[in-house]
């Protein structure tokens, strides 16, 4: 059953231009995998145009917004 009404902004950082010796690429394959979770019927059930995934440099303050 879909979960019409939900929205969900999954963000995964991993990739840091400033402090590149902090990076953990990992974040933003774990970002990908929620997102597909939220979207998939048997778990959460979010309409696929619902979910929003930032990742990296398209996690700004107003990619947020």
């Amino acid at each position: 059953m879909a979960f019409q009404n939900g929205h969900a902004l999954v963000i995964g950082v991993g990739q840091y231009s400033s402090l590149p010796r902090i990076n953990v690429p990992i974040a933003a394959t774990d970002a990908r995998a929620v997102g597909e979770v939220l979207k998939d019927a048997s778990y959460c059930g979010y309409l696929p145009q619902q979910v929003t995934l930032l990742l990296d440099g398209q996690a700004t303050k107003a990619g947020t917004l």
